[in-house]
């Protein structure tokens, strides 16, 4: 009994000073910090579901209002947060070379659907695989790929009109929602959904799943991959449900083999993998231009940092991947973008006046379709998107 007590005060004195040492990190650097929970750090409140993500990143920012930066924790790992946009874009632009590499949240050989992703990734491996991804963003795919949103755009339209009614009712963000994951399924997994008519089909249901980070499932698996990764290692703790995987991964397995055989181009995500695979399509032809569209584009002359590499294996699995980051990158804030800004053109009907008069001004201007080259031209149209 007596070796039982002595143990647990040794073993509970020892946990006491790891945590006032881990949580006292930034204080012996001489930065303020936040007033962290300890084990718990800062997310206490997110992970019991009192706070969004969001609302922990103002609360933390605002701790000390008139430091630069400041000293945060999430769960055990010490975070600086920075506040002054000259140190960010010092950090982000100048010094990037010291800063290239994102925090692993899911690690690779757990579960390579997460792991692998162009966000994942480090060093060479991201160099590599950014190179492969930049020639999405030249005129000539973006245009490509603004052809299949444009269809989506007049199908969802189309969808509204046929109810005939003068006024419709609709919940806005689940709508917006659907769109953006129709625009997903075509220009990145190659395939055509309808979300509006077909409300439960099984590539909506599974990408809401997948991207549904708020499930006290996805917020356990997060906090164990913070601190004790390797437990999750041993037992091979997937982020994503086994069904959620073998979905996507024989969606583009199943979409591959397909166009191999038939010889199927497409202006997608996974066309432009394929191509790369073959060691076509991986750089930025001399007469392709980057248009300015309000989001920065990294030649390939940039990425690959000086240092040459040889070719990047690519496997399906890796593919399956990348397309996946459309999902995380799209499938919600792109719809809440898009919910923001129409709740403010209500809000300020002068504003509506003015979008609809240059929409309807470029329409006149159109023989047909919209065109990318006139939508880029559509300045207050990016002024009002550009706010949020």
């Amino acid at each position: 009994m007596l070796l039982l007590l002595v143990t647990v005060l040794t073993v509970g004195f020892g946990l006491y000073l790891f945590l006032k040492y881990r949580f006292s990190y930034w204080e012996r650097r001489g930065v303020k910090q936040s007033e962290a929970v300890w084990f718990f750090g800062d997310n206490l409140r997110q992970m019991l579901m009192r706070e969004t993500f969001a609302d922990m990143m103002k609360r933390l920012h605002d701790v000390h209002p008139n430091d630069r930066y400041t000293g945060s924790y999430q769960l055990l790992v010490p975070t600086l947060l920075v506040r002054d946009p000259d140190l960010i874009k010092t950090i982000c632009v100048k010094d990037f070379d010291h800063f290239s590499n994102h925090r692993t949240f899911v690690p690779e050989d757990v579960d390579p659907l997460f792991g692998k992703n162009l966000f994942a990734l480090k060093d060479q491996r991201w160099r590599d695989m950014r190179a492969v991804l930049s020639p999405s963003f030249t005129s000539s795919k973006m245009r490509g790929m603004f052809l299949l949103m444009s269809d989506c755009a007049e199908k969802w339209v189309k969808f509204f009109l046929n109810k005939n009614q003068e006024v419709v009712e609709l919940n806005m963000k689940d709508a917006l929602t659907r769109y953006t994951n129709d625009v997903i399924a075509t220009c990145a997994f190659g395939i055509e959904v309808d979300s509006l008519n077909n409300p439960d089909n099984i590539f909506y249901t599974m990408g809401r799943r997948a991207t549904d980070f708020n499930s006290l499932s996805r917020r356990l698996k997060f906090m164990g991959y913070f601190i004790v990764p390797w437990l999750y290692r041993i037992f091979k703790i997937s982020f994503f449900e086994e069904d959620i995987k073998e979905f996507f991964y024989k969606l583009v397995d199943d979409t591959i083999r397909t166009r191999e055989e038939k010889g199927i181009v497409r202006p997608d995500m996974i066309n432009l993998l394929m191509e790369a695979r073959r060691g076509k399509g991986n750089k930025i032809e001399a007469d392709e231009k980057v248009i300015d569209t309000g989001f920065s584009v990294v030649q390939e002359s940039d990425i690959s940092n000086g240092k040459s590499s040889a070719p990047m294996k690519i496997t399906n699995e890796d593919i399956a991947s990348q397309v996946m980051i459309f999902f995380f990158g799209g499938f919600d804030s792109t719809a809440s973008t898009m919910c923001f800004v129409a709740h403010e053109l209500v809000e300020n009907p002068d504003v509506q006046s003015k979008l609809r008069e240059e929409i309807m001004e470029t329409k006149s201007q159109l023989k047909g379709k919209l065109t990318y080259e006139a939508l880029l031209k559509m300045k207050y149209m990016d002024m009002v998107i550009s706010v949020h």
